[in-house]
């Protein structure tokens, strides 16, 4: 019986993330999908749209958006756009912060510290923490905390099993770089570090500068 049942998990776990890589795919798929098909309607009621139709059309609608960006008139006017939208009550709460998001992982990571993959060490608490240090520079935290943390970075700290985390702001010498993806330890975490493929993790020969 121990035979059989091993062997019915051994396909059941290779089984398994296949087919749920496969389902958030076609949900991903569908609920665009559906969510286009209703704003063509809307625009043309009478229209028959064939599967797959609208989300090409968006995709090409997005492509064009792109090319007009790179136009300096209309980037004008898509920059006082975003500033009428901030100036929304309720919406430009949710706005920003989808703002700061995509604008974090835009960033150019070759000029920017932001982003790194980072090893915290506590002095006197005899264990370590690694975390994405998602902010630097004291201008930043000085006009919000009054200056309060203009010797410290931010470090994200992601939970295991759960989409979260928290942010806690360290002092920077406290923090060393360590030569990982972003990816990497978003995975890792979520799984509790349970051990994978072999890989190497360096830590950069320096930490952090002074402030």
């Amino acid at each position: 019986m121990k035979f059989l049942s091993g062997i019915f998990l051994k396909g059941l776990f290779f089984l398994l993330p296949i087919v749920l890589s496969i389902y958030a795919a076609v949900w991903l798929f569908t609920t665009l999908e559906h969510a286009l098909n209703r704003m063509m309607l809307a625009i043309f009621p009478n229209m028959t749209l064939p599967p797959g139709l609208s989300l090409g059309i968006g995709i090409v609608l997005v492509f064009a958006l792109g090319v007009l960006l790179t136009n300096s008139i209309f980037n004008r006017v898509l920059r006082y756009l975003r500033e009428s939208l901030r100036r929304v009550p309720i919406i430009r709460s949710v706005y920003s912060c989808v703002e700061d998001l995509l604008n974090y992982f835009n960033q150019d990571k070759k000029n920017s510290d932001n982003g790194h993959v980072v090893l915290v060490q506590f002095p006197n608490m005899g264990f370590k923490m690694v975390g994405l240090m998602t902010r630097e520079g004291k201008s930043e935290g000085a006009s919000e905390f009054n200056g309060m943390v203009d010797d410290c970075v931010a470090v994200y700290f992601p939970m295991s099993y759960a989409w979260g985390g928290y942010t806690v702001f360290i002092p920077r010498e406290w923090v060393t770089k360590l030569d990982m993806p972003v990816s990497d330890l978003m995975r890792s975490a979520l799984i509790a570090w349970m051990k994978q493929k072999a890989q190497q993790v360096g830590a950069e020969s320096k930490k952090l500068p002074p402030a």
